[in-house]
């Protein structure tokens, strides 16, 4: 699902198609080792539950680091339109000249 935020579209999961695996602490306490492979290996999270409430996701390293950089992206995105929208502009050619200098160009 595409989903519009600002001046960005931004690819989302439809929550009603996708469902996540979804474990009862127990399972993981008496199953860590499997269920860690298996979240490896499917990279898809499971959600973990106490007293039948989601208390945590379980995800796999790779798809946490992907994760934080989409997020991080997102940030400096919204950022920018923040600055956009309030004026805050820099002329491109100011910010060729001040990379080239950076870069010793």
């Amino acid at each position: 699902m595409v989903q519009k935020i600002g001046i960005l579209e931004v690819q989302t999961m439809d929550t009603l198609t996708a469902f996540p695996t979804i474990l009862p602490i127990s399972d993981l306490r008496q199953n860590t080792a499997s269920i860690l492979q298996e979240v490896q290996e499917k990279q898809e999270p499971v959600v973990i539950t106490q007293r039948g409430r989601p208390v945590a996701v379980v995800i796999d390293f790779e798809s946490y680091e992907d994760l934080f950089r989409k997020l991080e992206i997102m940030r400096m995105l919204m950022r920018s339109e923040e600055d956009i929208n309030s004026g805050r502009l820099v002329d491109s050619e100011i910010v060729h000249a001040e990379s080239k200098e950076l870069l010793g160009r």
